[in-house]
């Protein structure tokens, strides 16, 4: 593809700063398939889904708990509530 690791990682650090977070999370994507063992890549692409966890924490359960389970952070289950209370 002919795209250097620094190309992608500047690249997906300005569609962050753009808030184009889900661009960001694709391109991390093509970033890690190319380059899978960079350290630099990883930290972008954690950065990146933190981000979007952070969009959807209180208006989508389902896409925060699918973004956190992609970088591996645990989403605690809310206690049960007892009828009445």
């Amino acid at each position: 593809m002919g795209i250097t690791e620094d190309d992608f990682v500047a690249s997906i650090a300005r569609m962050v700063a753009a808030g184009d977070f889900e661009v960001a999370a694709r391109a991390c994507a093509w970033a890690q398939a190319s380059y899978p063992e960079s350290g630099r890549v990883a930290e972008v692409r954690k950065q990146v889904f933190l981000m979007l966890i952070q969009k959807y924490q209180m208006l989508n359960p389902f896409k925060l708990t699918m973004y956190a389970n992609t970088i591996g952070i645990p989403v605690p289950q809310l206690p049960a509530v007892k009828a009445g209370e």
